[in-house]
Formats: C-alpha cells, structure tokens, sequence
C-alpha cells in the first residue's frame, strides 16, 4: 500500500500538527496516510530518501495516536479551537459519542466517514489559515454544529447526518476543493472503526 510519506511531493521536512505540505495538491497532509493509494500524481521517492520517508510516517504514525482520543473530527476541533472552547465542550463531546456510537458501528455510514477522512484535514486547514476564520467558525458553530447536537440530543440521526453534510458541502465549494474519486478498491478496504479522525486507515493486504 502506498503512504503519502513515501511521495516526492510531500515535504517531510515542514511539519505543522503532524502534517506535511503536498506540493502537487497544494494541501497537508499526514505523511501516514494512504489518501496516496488513490492518488493520480503519487511518486516514490528514491531509496536515497527512504529513511526519511520512513520516519516522517513513524511520526506521523505517533502524531495520531496522541491526538486520536482528542477529537471527534478535524473540522469541529478546528472550530471549537478557534473559538477558544475548550476540549470538553458539550459540542465535542456529543459528536465524539456519535462518531463512536454510531457512524462507526453501522455499514451504512461507511462512505460518508470514507468521505470525511478524505477531506475533513484539508478543510480544517482552509478554515484555520482564513483570514476572517473566527466569524467564520462562530457561523458553523451556530448553524450546524449546534444544530445537529439539538438533533442527537432529541435521536433524530439522519437529520444531524444531512445538516451535518451540508456543512462539509458548503465548507468545500467555498474553498473550491477538488475532491478525488475514491476506487472501489480503497472503500473496500477502508477500516470503518477507525473512521471519523480525518485520517484514512485501510486494511494491509
């Protein structure tokens, strides 16, 4: 399988929260993660670089499991961070158990996690490096993630899901992202219970 740390576009050398810039994507990302499996530009480094590659995805690999437990999902940490909320808020939390609880127990839910992992980082690094960011989160904040904990606090699932998506959507015509077409191959082996932390787990084959 391949891993973004062994691409010649990612440059191991910058790290910002665990994350490297992808030069060819003009976006971060964590150098442990198999989005290159999917990717049309990936490139192996030279073996002359492998020792490097290998430790940027060491540390990347332990960038993650340090902040897995942290968060329910980037875009939400990023928001709530820019607000100054703190890790325990009842935003959080409430979405932490839904990602537990719910989306990451039952298959229907698998490719809107597969989706979310594909470009939730990229978008939480949008949100906290524009400029008008803080009106920005206080928007999302009101509008959709308050909106759907008052939808799971009264059990109606599929209405947090919709109002949920419509953020990610508007979130990503706004920064006019392009979003990849993931192959079957890759949603087969996606690992749903690990889903929700904006990175994507596959299964070794």
């Amino acid at each position: 399988m391949k891993q973004c740390g062994e691409c010649q576009y990612l440059k191991t050398s910058i790290v910002v929260d665990g994350q490297c810039p992808c030069v060819e994507k003009d976006e971060y990302r964590f150098a442990n993660d198999y989005y290159a499996e999917t990717c049309d530009s990936f490139f192996r480094v030279g073996w002359g670089y492998r020792s490097e590659a290998m430790k940027a995805i060491a540390d990347a690999d332990r960038y993650v499991k340090e902040h897995t437990n942290s968060g329910p999902c980037f875009i939400t940490t990023a928001i709530v961070h820019i607000l100054g909320m703190g890790d325990t808020c009842e935003e959080l939390q409430t979405l932490r158990a839904f990602r537990k609880n719910i989306l990451q127990q039952d298959a229907k839910y698998r490719d809107l996690l597969l989706r979310y992992d594909a470009v939730g980082p990229v978008l939480a690094r949008a949100l906290a490096c524009d400029e008008d960011r803080v009106q920005i989160a206080i928007d999302l904040l009101q509008i959709y993630i308050k909106g759907c904990v008052r939808y799971l606090k009264a059990g109606r699932v599929d209405d947090a899901i919709v109002l949920y998506t419509e953020m990610v959507e508007r979130m990503i015509s706004k920064y006019m992202l392009r979003c990849e077409f993931i192959p079957e191959v890759a949603r087969d082996s996606y690992v749903q219970d690990c889903g929700g932390h904006g990175v994507l787990h596959f299964k070794q084959v």
